[in-house]
């Protein structure tokens, strides 16, 4: 049985030597010993070749036997949260507890590969960091905002003892609503009042290494208040 993986992903979801994909080597593996193969599946394949189609987060696809995997919160992917949407799957795969039935919707973790070692030594190593990208929404349970409040407190009370890396903190990132894009066209009206973050020190080569400079570091999620929801942030702080 041939199944097809419909993904955005850009990795190579079944290489063993990324770390970040456990999962997906993990099930692999699983469906290969059913007898049941499993790859990528784009535009360049026959999907009638295909038996089975899983998509990871909501698409166009037209197949007789579809099953979904929703692992986006309803702040990055709003689309994948659309309820008529879901009668075209046999089965959906998700995080949220609330959906959860075991005959149409069921429990999926979050997977990660936790290292079998954890450094213990805190001597000479600053206080905090933070890494993530700047980013912004209207959602009501958004906690991009709480990532610049607590920042802002760190720059204003602790500078000399706080970093800040990722992306896009070097200019404003508005939200995706009529405000939003009106002002993102207001481009040489923002460089004569730069969005500044004393703290900001660049991107990371590695989230790992950088993580481990540091006494501590904070983990904001993209969104509260969803029932079972929990992303990488943690585990990479773990």
């Amino acid at each position: 049985m041939k199944i097809g993986l419909l993904t955005s992903f850009k990795l190579n979801l079944f290489d063993k030597k990324k770390k970040q994909n456990p999962m997906w080597v993990d099930l692999k593996e699983k469906f290969k010993s059913a007898d049941m193969f499993l790859s990528t599946f784009n535009s360049g394949n026959k999907i009638e070749n295909i038996d089975i189609i899983i998509e990871v987060g909501i698409s166009d696809c037209k197949h007789d036997k579809r099953y979904l995997i929703m692992h986006e919160s309803p702040l990055v992917r709003p689309q994948d949260w659309n309820r008529n949407k879901h009668k075209d799957y046999k089965k959906i795969f998700t995080w949220d507890d609330k959906l959860v039935d075991n005959k149409k919707y069921f429990k999926i973790n979050y997977v990660f590969d936790i290292p079998k070692k954890i450094p213990k030594k805190f001597e000479n190593k600053k206080l905090c960091c933070f890494i993530a990208a700047n980013k912004s929404s209207t959602h009501p349970q958004e906690l991009y905002s709480k990532r610049v409040e607590f920042i802002r407190w760190f720059e204003k009370n602790h500078l000399d003892e706080f970093d800040l890396y990722g992306g896009g903190w070097k200019e404003r990132i508005y939200s995706k609503d009529f405000f939003g894009k009106v002002v993102i066209k207001l481009k040489p009206l923002n460089k004569l009042f730069p969005y500044k973050f004393p703290s900001y020190r660049g991107y990371v080569k590695s989230k790992n290494k950088s993580i481990k400079k540091y006494k501590f570091s904070i983990c904001y999620e993209n969104i509260k208040d969803q029932s079972g929801y929990i992303t990488e942030k943690i585990f990479d702080i773990f």
